[in-house]
């Protein structure tokens, strides 16, 4: 995927296409997991962003320990 670099500067996404004009391509860190709900919030109200706005990635999920506790 790319991305206007000069929207990001105002933390706003917009899509473009590979080779236009101001675009810089996004790298995934790794694939998400079934059982796991991402979603991009504002990093001060922690609400979830509109489509076209930049935030922080949160994920969550429902987890059981097994183990033992000592």
């Amino acid at each position: 995927m790319y991305v206007d670099q000069r929207a990001l500067r105002v933390d706003r996404v917009m899509v473009l296409e590979r080779g236009s004009p101001h675009s810089m391509p996004l790298v995934e860190s790794g694939k998400v997991l079934p059982d796991v709900r991402v979603t991009v919030v504002h990093p001060d109200t922690k609400v979830p962003c509109a489509h076209t706005d930049l935030g922080e990635v949160r994920g969550t999920r429902h987890a059981f320990f097994a183990g033992r506790s000592d």
